[in-house]
């Protein structure tokens, strides 16, 4: 179920005079306004959205145009979708769970677009557990986001990767995987991997 409500539809929207606007989506004549979480609202002109997603191609296909949409999300997390969808420039979003908010609103709105530019963001982060987390949660599992996300683990852990690729290419030719579900501890400890001192 979509965490969508809309909570005014028409081409004028009575309660603009009440909300507080981002100063880069400000523009009056724009006839989308999206609410953030913490009370900043944002106005987009409809083409935006409608040329990056379906849902809101729909949303606008509609009788009634224009309208307010209060979206949980923070201010934060909008703007970043918005530079996406816009090409606005915006300032580097330092924080990693502001960035996957983001990909996940993106993913919401079925936006393929700012998804893959936002993704390709995260590959910027040095969090490897975070990292892994979000890899592992996307269907199928994004396996370049789970690559770099290991690299992290290395990075890390501060081990030689040379030393951790050479051990991963030796236990590619002597043993298969394992299956997991046949996993020991004695087969546990033959996945361990060398930590240079």
């Amino acid at each position: 179920m979509e965490e969508l409500t809309v909570i005014s539809q028409g081409g004028d929207v009575d309660e603009t005079s009440q909300l507080r606007f981002d100063a880069a989506y400000n523009d009056p004549s724009a006839n989308a306004i999206f609410n953030s979480g913490d009370g900043i609202s944002f106005r987009v002109e409809e083409f935006y959205l409608k040329a990056v997603s379906p849902i809101f191609k729909d949303m606008f296909a509609l009788p009634t145009k224009g309208g307010l949409v209060q979206l949980p999300e923070t201010s934060d997390v909008i703007r970043v979708v918005l530079n996406q969808i816009t090409g606005a420039e915006g300032e580097e979003v330092e924080a990693f769970d502001t960035m996957v908010s983001a990909f996940e609103l993106a993913k919401r709105f079925d936006m393929k677009g700012p998804m893959a530019s936002i993704k390709e963001e995260l590959h910027e982060y040095w969090d490897g557990p975070k990292l892994l987390a979000l890899a592992c949660q996307q269907v199928p599992i994004d396996k370049p986001l789970v690559r770099t996300a290991l690299s992290r683990f290395v990075d890390h852990m501060d081990m030689d990767s040379d030393i951790f690729r050479s051990h991963l290419d030796n236990r590619r030719k002597t043993a298969a995987s394992p299956d997991p579900k046949n996993l020991t501890t004695n087969s546990l400890e033959s996945l361990t991997v060398p930590v240079a001192s």
